[in-house]
Order: C-alpha cells, then sequence, then structure tokens
C-alpha cells in the first residue's frame, strides 16, 4: 500500500470512530433529555410534587392550550405554582408518550415534542401535544419551559 493510500484509508478510519463516538454521544445526551420527561410523569403518578419539582425550575413557566376557543383556552403559570396545584385531584394520573417524542439539544439547550395522552383513574381524560424546553444547570438537565395542548376528541382508546 503506498502512503497516499494508507493516510486516506487512516483518515476514513478515524473519520468512522468520530462519527460513531459522536452518536453515542447525541445517544446519551437525548437518553438524560427524556429521562426529565419520564421523571415528570412518574411524579404525575406518584403525586409526588418534590420529585416535580425537582425536574423544573420554578421560575419557568408552564402553559396550558385548551383545543376549545374562549377566555380559558390559554393558560400560563410560573412553573411553581403549576406544580403547587398539580395534585389538587382526587384519583389517579397519569401521562405517557403515545408515540417516539422528537429530541433536539444544541449545547446547553434541548427540546423535547411529543404527543401524549393523559388518564384520570385509568380512563382517557385527554390527549394533546407536549413540548418541553429544558436547559442544563450545574450538570442536570431542568424543564424551563412545559406547554402542553389539551384535546378531548380524537384520543387513543388504548394507551
Amino acid at each position: 500500500m503506498r502512503l497516499g493510500q494508507l493516510l486516506a484509508a487512516l483518515w476514513i478510519a478515524t473519520a468512522a470512530c468520530q462519527a460513531h463516538s459522536d452518536t453515542e454521544m447525541k445517544d446519551a445526551e437525548h437518553a438524560a433529555v427524556l429521562a426529565v420527561t419520564t421523571a415528570v410523569f412518574d411524579a404525575i403518578r406518584a403525586k409526588d410534587t418534590n420529585a416535580m419539582q425537582a425536574q423544573f425550575l420554578a421560575e419557568g413557566t408552564s402553559t396550558r392550550v385548551a383545543a376549545s376557543a374562549g377566555a380559558d383556552a390559554l393558560t400560563r403559570a410560573t412553573n411553581a405554582a403549576f406544580i403547587a396545584r398539580s395534585f389538587d385531584t382526587d384519583g389517579s394520573l397519569e401521562e405517557r408518550w403515545t408515540e417516539t417524542p422528537t429530541v433536539l439539544v444544541d449545547g446547553d439547550l434541548a427540546l423535547v415534542w411529543g404527543r401524549y395522552v393523559f388518564l384520570l383513574n385509568d380512563e382517557v381524560s385527554h390527549c394533546g401535544t407536549n413540548h418541553v424546553d429544558l436547559v442544563r444547570v450545574e450538570g442536570a438537565w431542568k424543564v424551563t419551559n412545559w406547554t402542553w395542548s389539551v384535546e378531548t376528541a380524537g384520543c387513543p382508546e388504548t394507551p
């Protein structure tokens, strides 16, 4: 093998290793971001305010967008206020992704976007789309903004 061919082969091998390493790092980042949404869903199921607070920046915002028009179609609150009233209902609560959400990561900024279904007492209450903005703070991903739509028609029968 000539020197030029050897150098080309080494360059290709190095590039392939770097691409593999970049993919592994991207997969790990996406998994870390999704772990936050999983922890939020677990906190909802457990009605655990402390576990929920651990995933959010208190000064961020939570925004609910109802499918119906009217004065209450848009509801905004700080994350702290939203979490404080999240479990003011009787019965069991559960939220699930209905599809694998899209995850985008750029440095210390991330976005999760996907369809969900919400169950109250094991029955579908509503569904919609979650849009979750996260930032990495001191090495940990935190929700800064959680926005969701609320739809009562066309939800999956069996999530």
